[in-house]
């Protein structure tokens, strides 16, 4: 499965996620993501509308990222990081498991892209991870020299994270609990292709949108209608327009003569194929 909105081969991902698995670190509580894909960043700056992971709103404002998932990296995610969830689950949760020994109603800290894939990068079959902290992260490159340089680090770029677990909704009680991501630093890696900002995918925000190659947006969008006084301070609507008046219509040309039929295809020449020929496909 192809990460999406990628310009990195295959087997640079393969062999990356391979070099670089999911592991716990020496330092006590301390772990590391395979490399993957930073989006909606907040390293710089905390986020002002930052949530919990119950959807209320956080007494602070918070440092976060998400970190989107290469193939691969699942397994590892099943391997390593699972049996370290299960375990802390299991001791704050005991009464949430159920017969067959798995637990119900409590929060994963990894989830499918695909419930985003309305955004730029987010490939459905693929996990992600949401990282949060009260302090700003160190962020560095492969060598461990501090990065300074805000563009460096936007969605898109590929990173490994630093990162302990936390129990959450635990205490005091709310509807939803369970295991949340701490994020402790950023390692970039590598520079991708760009993502959106957080923004739709414009192939999903303006599917099914035709507009006439011959539309002329200059006669649309003319000036503001004579008289009529500009918005009032601080609004955010435009003054009103107005449309260009129609154009006389020439007259009609006179008929031309009927064309000859066209020749036709010798024998045993095959059809054209699908689409051929045709309108360039429309690439964003």
């Amino acid at each position: 499965m192809p990460m999406r909105d990628s310009k990195m081969p295959d087997d640079w991902i393969a062999q990356a996620v391979a070099a670089n698995p999911f592991k716990k670190q020496q330092a006590e509580g301390l772990w590391c993501t395979c490399p993957g894909r930073l989006a909606f960043t907040h390293l710089w700056k905390p986020n002002p509308n930052n949530k919990n992971d119950d959807g209320t709103p956080k007494d602070t404002p918070q440092y976060e990222t998400t970190l989107l998932l290469p193939p691969g990296a699942q397994e590892q995610i099943n391997a390593i990081i699972w049996p370290e969830v299960y375990a802390m689950m299991k001791a704050g949760w005991p009464q949430q498991f159920g017969s067959d020994g798995m637990p119900f109603g409590l929060h994963t800290p990894w989830r499918d892209q695909g419930e985003k894939q309305q955004f730029s990068g987010y490939q459905k079959g693929l996990p992600f991870m949401r990282f949060t902290s009260q302090y700003k992260p160190q962020i560095v490159d492969p060598a461990g020299n501090p990065i300074v340089t805000e563009d460096r680090v936007y969605a898109g770029a590929w990173a490994i994270i630093s990162f302990n677990f936390f129990e959450f909704g635990k205490s005091p009680p709310r509807p939803k609990k369970g295991i949340s991501l701490g994020l402790q630093g950023v390692m970039l890696v590598a520079d991708d292709t760009k993502l959106s900002g957080g923004a739709p995918d414009p192939k999903v925000a303006f599917a099914g949108v035709q507009v006439n190659a011959r539309f002329d947006p200059s006669a649309a969008f003319a000036g503001a209608a004579p008289g009529v006084p500009p918005p009032p301070r601080g609004s955010i609507m435009p003054p009103p327009q107005r449309v260009a008046p129609p154009r006389p219509l020439a007259p009609p040309p006179p008929p031309r003569p009927p064309a000859p039929p066209a020749p036709a295809a010798p024998p045993g020449t095959p059809a054209a194929p699908p689409g051929a020929p045709g309108a360039p496909a429309f690439v964003l």
